[in-house]
């Protein structure tokens, strides 16, 4: 796969997508920065972006019948696998696309729609020394300090692309489960139209959260876990 490199850039979604606005072949490529001005995650929130960490963001061609939902759980999955293996750690997964260690924050993806592609953007706190105060109480950096290297960006490329394949037969979801922390504890998920509150009882074959609430069992294809009960 190639991979374009900068030092910095706004913000390496908006890259891919200005790439893509040109005549192209339709092979994968992906692009990293090692700092972004402009970072966003879910909802077009920001993303701190300093120096040291990974911000990447793959296009690949949409995979046949493919369901995003599926897709993001499965990246998230590949990552945290392979993460945890190359530097014996225990991270973690927030449904639907957050990855945690030692119950913060490390990292998130985003996933995309571009017409026949797929944009896949992957934001890890990698060697972040220090936070803002308002975010260190709830953020996580992988090794503190250490510098990026071109082994992981391309290891976190292939795991991105494994999982592109492997959302296809939902095979991967007993993997997502195992990794998942939700299962057991009280949460409230926010919503397009409001919020709901309930025990997460587990994540079913679509890849819904399963919250048993006052008014029963409630499968939630979409939406945002703003609070877990520690």
């Amino acid at each position: 796969m190639e991979i374009e490199y900068y030092a910095e850039l706004p913000s390496t979604q908006d890259k891919v997508k200005e790439i893509l606005a040109r005549p192209r072949a339709k092979t994968p490529f992906a692009v990293c920065a090692l700092r972004q001005t402009a970072g966003y995650g879910k909802q077009g929130r920001q993303f701190y972006s300093p120096a040291a960490g990974l911000y990447l963001t793959l296009a690949l061609p949409v995979p046949e019948a493919a369901n995003l939902g599926l897709v993001t759980l499965a990246v998230g999955c590949e990552l945290a696998e392979w993460l945890n293996r190359r530097y014996q750690q225990q991270i973690r997964l927030k449904w639907v696309n957050d990855l945690y260690l030692d119950g913060k924050k490390l990292g998130g993806i985003l996933t995309e729609r571009r017409g026949d592609w797929l944009l896949v953007g992957f934001g890890l706190n990698f060697g972040t020394a220090a936070f803002p105060a308002e975010l260190a109480p709830n953020a996580a950096s992988l090794l503190p300090g250490a510098k990026l290297d071109q082994d992981l960006v391309q290891g976190a490329c292939r795991a991105i692309e494994k999982a592109a394949v492997s959302a296809k037969n939902r095979a991967f979801l007993d993997r997502y489960r195992r990794l998942c922390f939700l299962p057991g504890r009280q949460i409230r998920v926010k919503l397009g139209h409001g919020e709901l509150q309930g025990q997460c009882l587990d994540i079913d074959d679509q890849g819904r959260l399963l919250l048993n609430t006052p008014a029963g069992v409630k499968a939630v294809a979409s939406g945002e876990v703003t609070k877990v009960d520690f």
